[in-house]
């Protein structure tokens, strides 16, 4: 459990304590923290879960080959994913909340096979899901709500995509 508030420096790799630890289980990130910098839980091998508190803003490069991650879920305040924030974690369904910003590969080679947009979100990022087939599906399905305004999809892209508007609405973005 990690408390405090502000942000979690992004410091040299001598520095990093956390870094390539393989017997941590579980991060439980409490209020008051408002960055997850890079390379804050980089290579937690054994890492199955991850609780954010809502208090989080930005990620970083932070999640990154957690190959065991399988879950997570996103804070309501989340207003930044950086890129590759959780390349190569094998996270299966997120939630992005709305008016969270994507850069590009923040969930490259991740196998993400579900992504649900929240409603408010009006930007889906160009490659933020590049290549997520760690196997022959990857994406499988994208949730988007009324509320997108630009639809970007370059990659490697099998998915189904829903929509809450009609589908001439979609057509128009």
């Amino acid at each position: 459990t990690l408390s405090g508030k502000g942000s979690m420096y992004e410091k040299p790799k001598a520095l990093k304590p956390f870094c390539n630890n393989n017997k941590v289980k579980k991060i439980v990130v409490k209020n008051g923290i408002k960055n997850i910098d890079n390379d804050c839980f980089r290579q937690f091998k054994g890492l199955k879960k991850a609780v954010i508190a809502d208090s989080v803003v930005s990620i970083g490069y932070a999640f990154s080959c957690c190959r065991e991650l399988k879950s997570i879920k996103l804070p309501k305040n989340l207003e930044k994913i950086e890129m590759s924030a959780f390349y190569y974690t094998p996270v299966k369904k997120t939630k992005i909340p709305a008016g969270s910003f994507i850069e590009p590969w923040a969930f490259s080679e991740s196998g993400v096979e579900s992504v649900i947009f929240e409603s408010g979100t009006e930007v889906v990022p160009n490659e933020a899901f590049y290549q997520t087939g760690m196997d022959i599906y990857g994406l499988q399905e994208m949730y988007l709500p009324k509320s997108v305004k630009v639809f970007y999809l370059n990659g490697n892209y099998s998915s189904t995509t829903y929509y809450e508007g009609t589908n001439e609405e979609l057509k128009k973005i």
